[in-house]
């Protein structure tokens, strides 16, 4: 499936509650009954006519996320894909344009999920966003930096033989950061252990609050604009 097509299937669930759209006795399908951080997304691929896999991306072209939205905000910074994937790249310089990153990033639909309800059969799908590096190439040249940054940090960690920590890139859009369950296991590259737990690259909170509030004309009220990466987006069609 393209991600346009992918786009106005989920044009068409806005509003409707997640009870009415995905049956109770088919959450086995989905992490395996639980209502985890991903489950929202689970159910929107599934009822997209998508399969549940382990592929580099959920689309032909692109990829479907989703964020969680209560009281009207999202905090949530949103996982890429897991840097044990990406650390041969990084540590032979492959360039940003032919990075897996940029492969799964350089067009994918952001649907914010409304969860005020503690019942998920109340939850419902809002208006999706459309994100490409065709109508926003500012933005990408700054997710390039930010990917540029993270990347050389992460070869001179490796290089002095320290453990890897949190990195942002300078725009605040990518960064770093331990994403791992229990039990817990060293993250090794090359038989060197690099880190306590594995790593994935994300997308920050920060971008994924001002993208949402862009998009849906609110705001969030204890960010100073100059904390705002709004301005990378604010000029899109």
């Amino acid at each position: 499936m393209n991600i346009d097509t992918a786009f106005k299937k989920i044009q068409k669930l806005e509003g409707i509650p997640l009870g009415n759209l995905f049956k109770d006795d088919s959450r086995a399908e989905v992490a395996n009954g639980h209502k985890n951080k991903g489950w929202a997304g689970q159910v929107l691929e599934l009822v997209i006519g998508l399969k549940l896999s382990g592929n580099l991306n959920d689309l032909d072209d692109g990829e479907v996320k989703t964020t969680n939205i209560k009281n009207n905000l999202t905090k949530e910074s949103i996982p890429i894909t897991v840097l044990n994937h990406l650390l041969d790249e990084m540590m032979d310089k492959v360039p940003w344009k032919k990075s897996k990153v940029h492969q799964k990033v350089k067009k994918f639909i952001l649907v914010p999920v409304i969860r005020d309800s503690s019942d998920w059969k109340e939850w419902t799908y809002d208006s999706p966003i459309l994100v490409s590096e065709d109508k926003l190439p500012f933005l990408y040249s700054k997710f390039e930096e930010d990917y540029d940054f993270i990347s050389s940090t992460i070869r001179e960690t490796i290089k002095q033989k320290n453990l890897l920590h949190t990195i942002n890139g300078p725009n605040y859009l990518l960064q770093i950061r331990t994403k791992d369950n229990p039990p817990y296991k060293p993250f090794k590259y090359n038989g060197q252990v690099i880190g306590n737990k594995k790593h994935a690259i994300f997308f920050t909170s920060r971008f994924v609050r001002d993208l949402v509030n862009f998009h849906r004309g609110t705001s969030s009220t204890n960010k100073s604009s100059k904390d705002s990466t709004r301005y990378f987006f604010a000029t899109e069609d």
